[in-house]
């Protein structure tokens, strides 16, 4: 299954993996990912962009915890991460993009409180896992919303 966009800034979009690296049941797994032009890394961010991204995935993050709490989810902790090795696999060049790995107490496929365990796609490790369904989204993307009008996330509050 391929990815899900659920939301847009100017230069960025919040997705849903088709094939997540953290199951539904515990916490899900989500990306923000440059849409408007190739960037590989943070360091090729400028200012602007930079802002954008971090109050993103920020955003999201916050979401993302309440969204599923609603959905009897509860999430402990999110991991961000910011990868990009797999691309090399495949002779690319990564596209910039943050992981929001959500992490629960009762994790079976990545223990708590441990570091995140990713082997290759290609070992199957992830086969079966259940990505966010749909009114997992359209909860988050309603706690996004929510939190858009808050004076920590307006963006006159990050001069965007």
């Amino acid at each position: 299954m391929a990815e899900t966009v659920i939301f847009e800034t100017e230069n960025f979009t919040v997705c849903v993996p088709g094939a997540p690296h953290i199951p539904r049941e515990e916490g899900g797994h989500m990306w923000v990912r440059a849409k408007n032009r190739q960037i590989s890394c943070t360091g090729e961010l400028s200012p602007k962009e930079a802002t954008e991204a971090v109050r993103l995935v920020m955003l999201t993050g916050e979401a993302m915890i309440a969204g599923m709490k609603k959905r009897g989810v509860e999430i402990i902790r999110i991991n961000y991460q910011e990868n990009g090795n797999w691309a090399y696999k495949a002779g690319k060049k990564p596209v910039f993009h943050v992981h929001l790995y959500a992490r629960t107490e009762n994790q079976k496929t990545q223990t708590w409180p441990e570091a995140l365990y990713l082997p290759a796609k290609e070992t199957g490790y992830y086969d079966g896992f259940e990505r966010l369904n749909e009114q997992d989204i359209q909860e988050i993307l309603s706690e996004m919303r929510r939190l858009e009008d808050t004076d920590k996330y307006k963006l006159s509050s990050w001069g965007l």
